[in-house]
């Protein structure tokens, strides 16, 4: 399973739901479908620094680096030693 099918895994899982007919996909915009608000946002950071182990400044705390699962792959990707 690549960290990109984890990522929407977890996404699918705790913040669309059972109660949404959403399927995520890498590219889906995250914030324009209501998904990623500042408490999905802290979600995402806290799973993404629990499972890698990558601290995640507030300075990388952007919406471009969380407006779809392809961006956040690449936030990782670019801090990741």
């Amino acid at each position: 399973m690549t960290y990109k099918e984890i990522l929407i895994k977890f996404i699918q899982e705790n913040l669309v739901g059972k109660k949404q007919s959403i399927k995520v996909t890498e590219n889906d915009q995250l914030i324009d479908l209501g998904l990623v608000d500042s408490i999905g946002l802290m979600k995402i950071i806290s799973f993404i620094e629990e499972e890698t182990g990558i601290r995640i400044s507030d300075e990388e705390v952007i919406p471009d680096n969380f407006e779809t699962v392809q961006s956040i792959d690449q936030l990782i990707n670019r801090l990741n030693p």
